[in-house]
């Protein structure tokens, strides 16, 4: 991947999801790259079992190194990841599974549109309950 451009980062727990992830916006133009969190779903089922915190840390290790490299966006492709990591306060955007949802209950439609832009909504970032999401919706 050295020298590849990346507009969005697909992180799943096994390099099976994170591939598939990959696969699909890659499928609709997007320059996409890979990353798994553990390497089999046994492990990755550990991580989140025995090790959430950890497993947080090393998610949010990631994005900043993401970042670093000039990544755009991270797009968690997996459940369960997303519901033990932290959306909120990262080093840059995340969408995910979670996101999402929380989108769409709020009335306010996806975040990110894929792939003709990746441009956030006025609230790519705020908390859930932030007076941000009831005016911008």
């Amino acid at each position: 991947m050295a020298g590849e451009f990346i507009e969005v980062a697909v992180i799943a727990g096994t390099p099976y999801d994170s591939g598939l992830g990959t696969d699909l916006l890659r499928a609709e133009g997007v320059a996409a790259a890979p990353y798994a969190t553990a390497g089999s779903p046994d492990e990755q089922d550990s991580m989140q079992d025995q090790r959430p915190d950890a497993l947080a840390a090393s998610f949010q290790r990631l994005l900043h190194e993401l970042r670093r490299r000039q990544v755009e966006l991270a797009m968690v492709f997996c459940n369960s990841l997303s519901s033990v990591v932290n959306h909120d306060s990262t080093a840059l955007p995340v969408v995910s599974p979670l996101t999402v949802d929380r989108d769409v209950c709020l009335g306010c439609g996806p975040r990110w549109c894929l792939p003709e832009t990746l441009t956030p909504c006025s609230v790519s970032n705020a908390p859930l309950g932030s007076p941000a999401l009831a005016t911008a919706c």
